[in-house]
């Protein structure tokens, strides 16, 4: 009798077990981290149009660049200081001047800074979903030249308060970055005001493609 059959029953179905290091991967928590994001940034609601004529575009949306740093509060939750800075485009009220004669020049800003709570959802080893929400501040400016004489916009604020909210989806690559996809909401009420019309609410949605950098 072979007396090594015995240990070899035993061992065999180990043969078929993953290694102890495979057996659980973990997930992809929370960490501090440094994302950097290229954005198109859109526009909706009355504040956009042209008081003289809603179904022109008076400040349309266009690329703009998004920043931010967070910092690990726990597994699930980090908290971030995050900023973007947008050009407006006014391309629609320029050709509607020019249609009656007029020489327009439109030149137009928008920035935001923003203290987010972040919630995160691990998908696995090396993808991650999270949320985020609230309070921003709006700064925005905006002018027209026309006849060599410059105007500036009422609809635009200087400043406003608001708040904003988002998602987020990360798949890491190696140990020190990811890439980033993401999308939120700006909404600052009753912030637009203009001779024309009554305080509108400002509303700015950014869809945004980058990296984040772990710490």
């Amino acid at each position: 009798m072979n007396r090594r059959t015995p240990a070899l029953a035993l061992l065999s179905p180990c043969l078929f077990l993953p290694p102890p290091s495979r057996a659980q991967e973990g997930t992809f928590e929370a960490r501090t981290s440094l994302g950097l994001h290229a954005a198109y940034t859109l526009t909706s609601g009355e504040w956009s149009s042209s008081p003289i004529d809603q179904s022109v575009k008076l400040f349309a949306g266009g690329i703009s660049f998004e920043g931010d740093i967070e910092f690990r509060l726990g597994p699930r939750w980090t908290l971030a200081v995050a900023g973007s800075y947008a050009t407006l485009a006014g391309s629609e009220w320029e050709e509607r001047a020019a249609e009656g004669g007029d020489r327009l020049e439109f030149s137009g800003w928008m920035a935001h800074a923003s203290l987010l709570l972040r919630p995160h959802v691990p998908l696995g080893a090396r993808d991650l979903l999270r949320f985020e929400f609230g309070p921003a501040v709006l700064f925005s400016s905006g002018a027209e030249t026309l006849d060599g004489v410059t105007y500036t916009h009422d609809q635009l604020p200087g400043f406003a308060v608001g708040g904003t909210a988002g998602a987020e989806y990360l798949h890491l690559f190696g140990g020190g970055f990811a890439l980033s996809l993401r999308a939120g909401i700006l909404v600052f009420p009753g912030a637009a005001e203009s001779a024309a019309s009554s305080p509108a609410t400002i509303l700015i949605v950014p869809v945004a493609l980058g990296m984040r950098f772990l710490l």
